[in-house]
């Protein structure tokens, strides 16, 4: 064993075995140790020497790790696994996770280094948050109104939520949720805007009104309740909040509010005069017409008795024959004088009629009619010419009820002409029921009673129209009944009118007593309730009988009534329209929780106040328990403030460390005039490593990246993960000389290590930039991540697996210098970025292209390995060759690509380990054409199928698929099947073992001038002999 550990101290690893902050043990196959870097629990180095590594496991682990170490003997392969080491001389024992390392010596594993870092801060720290996590689940997962967490900021992205909550928007499962931007959830973007614009100005926001969505797009209402949680330096952690769907009650109030509406609507624009009253006939509602006759505003009249408005009304009778409608619900007509305080003396013309308990009245003013037929009595041309010019119609019948006269608004009314309505019975426009009707009409009219009537006629069309007639009876010289003389007033859009307000007042009540809030309406001078909906009655356990029994009083608890009359006064002053968190007592004597906004309003002419009662019992229960909820919740995440630095799946510091680190460590740099580095690393086509091998394989990958970065580098060097497979090395003391040869030697160590598992193994090659202060001016530390971002950016489109600094960006400003006074540097500048965006696209293109074929790897391994080392030697020809850089980035994408084809080529071919049959071998002769028409649809591609096509051709002529010889086969195919054949001789195929190097470069020297160019074949030895 001397010669490994010899071979051992003079590995470049040496410096980090002395050196490294972890313990680091070899182990030879029977787990005796046989060096060691640093003490173990217990034991010195010395004593430590010659112990089994099994006696400082503890037993239930011990099993663990000698299979991995059997393993790591057996197979040649590194092994990871955590176990719990006890300490060997009493007490001492963490948790450790240990990477065995193969040492191999001519090709057998000899010993394994053990690399051991102690995770057991790490572990009490997951377990601490899983049993954090456990708390809240129980917490939320039953409240019956959604709970959510969610980040800051216009957006917002939702970090926990209840199941309520999921159900409220119409998501699966709570994991849907996760990750979803709040901003989402609203109808309207900008209105997220002014709610987190407010809840940060007051930190708290009640009760908010958003119009949201559902995952369908199912807009709704939601009451939203938020506060900003923040930590101890101040900023934002997160946004915690409760939401209750109130999508029906706006309904309702909007529907309540339309109809509101329509009905004011109707009544301010009816041209005659429009009164409402109760049963004890009290005004409770007037239009804009009938205020005009009266003065003043509808507040000075609104609760008034009907009594008050003009004495006329008890003096004439009015009054009586009101009551008497009330009482029988016949309607009452009449036409006389009524005095108004604006106008006088106006004649008016009176329709009232029960409507929902009270009355509803209909006054026109007819004044000028009247006028216009006492004219007409005075003179019959008079009269005539009078008649035509009324809004009304006119009809005079005779004695026998035929038509004698008709003016020609009732012509028009009717809708026939005026022949078709001379000489004809009055009844000939009525039904059965209006004919009886109009019998006992008349002959109260000739009794010497004139009244108002109402009349349906039916026009010419058959459609029916409603009318009051305004009748009086024609006599004769001796006084006799000789006919009658009629106004016919058109109220069809009356009745329709009068049905709508009677259809409107039922959706009203409707609504009054489906609202989902409590409704109560109380007197303010009794306190003495006076109406309640549906709703509040089953809040309070009372029918809506009993509560019109009940006071303010009898519904709070006692203790409480003081404050609770202090705020009453103030909502009947009008200083408050809200009060908050208001007990309210049960019929049971239980006690619940309410919200009440309250307003005045005037009913059968007492000032009352109208108060909505919002139960918020569970709120206020939810709030007491995210109360509770984040107070554990801010005590854990004390706990866990360090672990939020690192990043979950490298356990490297994460970018939110970056600009910390970065700062302190360039001010450092520049205060004391010291070198500082940074070193930004990408994974060059990470992104096919994902596609064929799965995301999960591409995380296994990155952390093995990590561990391997982190082996590599100084004690007091920062390695922290950038962003997907972006890592970046803060390297402080280091100037760029250094830095380069740092970086080089980091591109070289990772091209050479595998990654992976037991089923798959990957090789990567990484591009790294190198920045360095004060090399690289800079202000301030982001400035220099900032610039190594952009050499990167030029690594990656150059190709890849590079190591770049500033300095070789200067090319890129000199060709700026050179620019031509016909071209301006915006021009160059522009055209460089196309050129730039035109190559990432391509780039990303191929990298599609090349994940597809990287699935050649599960049906021929041979195939799936080789690809990468073939696009380095077609590189190193074509540079050699003074190819263009074009040409050489053509014959790169055709050696990517070169056998794409094999994927239309069965597994069983692929894999044979005999002799093909010819039938099999032209089978395998097909897949450069099958490679070039799965390529041919990408445009942009079309210049490589060549290389592809004819790679298997040779320069006698002989080869596949067309025959081509000597200059007739294209130089990029040429170049591609001399770094083919070479790789394919070096390595193991199904059918034999892989030729030395020395055999395959005979074969190839044996070949030139026959199957290769000579020419290529010398430029190739030639790369061979200098590598």
């Amino acid at each position: 064993m001397k010669k490994p550990d010899s071979e051992f101290k003079k590995c470049d690893n040496n410096a980090v075995y002395r050196n490294s902050e972890h313990i680091i043990i070899r182990v030879n196959s029977k787990g005796t140790i046989l060096s060691i870097n640093r003490t173990v629990p217990g034991l010195t180095v010395k004593e430590a020497i010659g112990k089994k590594i099994y006696d400082f496991v503890a037993p239930q682990d011990s099993n663990i790790m000698r299979n991995a170490l059997d393993g790591v003997f057996k197979n040649a392969l590194p092994a990871t696994y955590n176990v719990f080491v006890t300490g060997a001389k009493g007490p001492g024992s963490a948790w450790y996770t240990t990477c065995a390392l193969p040492i191999k010596e001519d090709g057998r594993v000899v010993a394994v280094n053990l690399v051991c870092l102690d995770i057991s801060q790490r572990r009490r720290a997951e377990e601490a948050l899983r049993e954090s996590e456990d708390e809240f689940k129980a917490l939320v997962e039953n409240v019956n109104i959604g709970v959510y967490r969610n980040t800051g900021g216009d957006h917002g992205y939702f970090l926990k939520v209840n199941p309520a909550f999921v159900k409220m928007f119409g998501y699966n499962s709570e994991k849907e949720v996760f990750g979803l931007r709040a901003s989402d959830l609203y109808q309207d973007t900008s209105e997220r805007k002014l709610f987190i614009k407010e809840l940060l100005e007051k930190g708290f926001v009640k009760d908010k009104q958003l119009r949201l969505k559902k995952k369908d797009g199912t807009p709704i209402w939601a009451s939203c309740t938020a506060k900003i949680m923040y930590d101890p330096r101040g900023e934002i952690k997160w946004i915690d909040g409760v939401i209750e769907d109130i999508t029906e009650r706006k309904l309702s109030e909007e529907k309540l509010k339309e109809s509101q509406e329509r009905f004011s609507s109707f009544m301010d624009s009816a041209t005659d005069r429009f009164l409402l009253l109760d049963k004890k006939l009290n005004l409770i509602e007037i239009n804009q017409i009938a205020l005009k006759g009266l003065g003043g505003k509808k507040e000075d009249y609104i609760g008034k008795n009907i009594l008050e408005l003009s004495s006329d009304i008890k003096e004439k009778g009015i009054y009586d024959s009101y009551k008497r409608v009330l009482k029988t619900g016949e309607p009452f007509y009449l036409e006389d004088y009524v005095t108004l305080p604006k106008f006088g003396s106006r004649h008016m013309t009176i329709r009232a009629f029960k409507v929902n308990g009270g009355l509803g009245i209909i006054a026109t003013d007819i004044n000028e009619r009247v006028k216009i037929e006492e004219a007409l009595r005075q003179s019959e041309e008079k009269y005539r010419k009078l008649v035509e010019g009324l809004n009304e119609g006119i009809w005079v019948i005779d004695k026998n009820g035929n038509t004698i006269f008709a003016n020609a608004v009732l012509v028009k009314m009717l809708g026939c002409r005026l022949e078709d309505i001379q000489g004809r019975h009055l009844f000939e426009f009525m039904d059965d029921k209006g004919k009886e009707s109009a019998k006992e009409y008349l002959l109260r009219l000739q009794r010497g009673i004139s009244e108002m009537h109402e009349f349906e006629f039916i026009r010419k069309d058959g459609k029916h129209i409603f009318t009051i007639l305004n009748t009086s009876a024609i006599k004769d010289e001796k006084g006799n009944y000789s006919g009658v003389i009629a106004s016919v007033m058109d109220i069809s859009e009356r009745k329709r009118a009068e049905q709508e307000l009677r259809e409107s007042e039922e959706r009203f009540r409707t609504l009054f007593d489906s609202a989902t809030d409590g409704i109560l309406v109380v007197d303010i001078g009794s306190r003495k309730f006076y109406l309640g909906n549906q709703m509040i009655c089953r809040m309070l356990g009372f029918s809506q009988q009993e509560i019109k029994n009940l006071k303010v009083e009898d519904i709070h608890p006692a203790e409480q009534m003081k404050y609770l009359l202090g705020q009453f006064e103030k909502i009947v002053r009008g200083e408050l329209t809200l009060i908050r968190d208001i007990p309210v007592k049960r019929k049971n004597k239980s006690i619940f929780y309410a919200d009440i906004s309250a307003s005045s309003i005037i009913i059968a002419g007492k000032k009352c106040l109208m108060g909505i009662f919002r139960d918020i019992t569970e709120r206020k229960l939810a709030e007491k328990k995210l109360e509770a909820l984040n107070k554990v919740l801010f005590l854990s995440n004390e706990r866990f403030k360090q672990l939020a630095l690192r990043d979950s799946h490298t356990g490297l510091y994460s970018h939110r460390y970056l600009n910390e680190a970065i700062e302190r460590e360039f001010h450092r740099s520049k205060r004391y005039g010291i070198p500082l580095s940074v070193i930004m690393l990408d994974i060059d086509y990470f992104k096919s490593i994902n596609d064929v091998y799965g995301h999960r394989f591409g995380d296994i990958v990155l952390k093995q990246l990590a561990r391997q970065l982190k082996k590599m580098v100084r004690k007091e060097d920062f390695v922290l993960r950038f962003g997907g497979e972006e890592f970046i090395l803060i390297c402080p003391s280091i100037n760029r000389p250094k830095a380069m040869i740092l970086a080089q030697r980091l591109s070289d160590a990772i091209g050479i290590y595998s990654f992976g598992n037991k089923r798959q193994i990957v090789k990567l090659k990484i591009s790294l930039a190198v920045v360095s202060y004060p090399e690289d001016k800079a202000n301030k530390g982001m400035e220099l991540v900032d610039i190594a971002d952009k050499i990167l950016n030029k690594a990656k489109i150059d190709g890849g697996d590079k190591v770049y600094s500033s300095i070789d960006m200067q090319q890129e400003r000199v060709d700026y210098a050179q620019a031509t006074e016909e071209e301006s540097r915006d021009t160059l500048l522009l055209k460089e970025k196309i050129e730039k965006l035109t190559k990432r696209s391509n780039q990303s293109l191929i990298e599609a292209v090349f994940a597809f074929a990287k699935t050649l790897e599960l049906k021929d391994h041979y195939t799936g390995e080789h690809v990468e080392q073939t696009v380095q030697y077609a590189l190193e020809i074509s540079r050699v060759l003074g190819l263009s850089k074009e040409e050489i980035e053509r014959i790169k994408q055709a050696a990517i690509l070169h056998d794409l084809g094999k994927i239309g080529v069965s597994e069983k071919i692929l894999l044979k380990k005999t002799k093909l049959t010819k039938k099999e071998f032209e089978e395998i002769k097909k897949h450069p054409q099958i490679a070039a028409d799965i390529i041919r649809p990408i445009q942009f591609l079309h210049s490589i199928i060549p290389f592809i096509l004819y790679h298997h051709e040779r320069w006698d002529g002989k080869g596949y698929p067309q025959g081509l010889a000597g200059e007739e086969i294209p130089v990029g195919a040429r170049i591609v099947a001399m770094a083919d054949i070479f790789q394919a001789l070096t390595s193991n195929r199904p059918y034999r073992k892989a030729f030395s190097k020395k055999q395959a470069l005979d074969i190839i020297r044996n070949g030139s001038g026959t199957q290769f160019d000579p020419k290529i074949v010398g430029v190739f030895l030639g790369i061979l002999k200098k590598g």
